[in-house]
């Protein structure tokens, strides 16, 4: 009878569990930990178009090196930034 009191009890105070659907709608979370796990498809899809729309941009500049330096980090640097975003 105490371990149902218990059950009873313990039900009561947890938390209810989230389905997949849930977790789905909040969207992409941005962590360190995150780094390494699968990059949601807008993400990949955003960091690829920054790089190439930044090769392509700097390509343009061959006159102007400081130009194609700083587009050329921005690109490195978005690229690299969207890989933080997990589900």
């Amino acid at each position: 009878m105490e371990t149902e009191n218990k059950k009873e009890a313990g039900a009561a105070y947890e938390a209810p569990e989230q389905t997949p659907q849930a977790e789905a709608k909040r969207g992409a979370r941005v962590r360190l930990k995150s780094y390494f796990e699968p990059t949601p498809k807008r993400f990949r899809v955003l960091g690829d178009s920054m790089a190439a729309a930044s090769l392509f941009l700097a390509g343009l500049n061959i006159d102007n090196p400081k130009t194609m330096l700083i587009i050329g980090i921005s690109g490195a640097v978005g690229k690299f930034v969207t890989n933080f975003f997990a589900e």
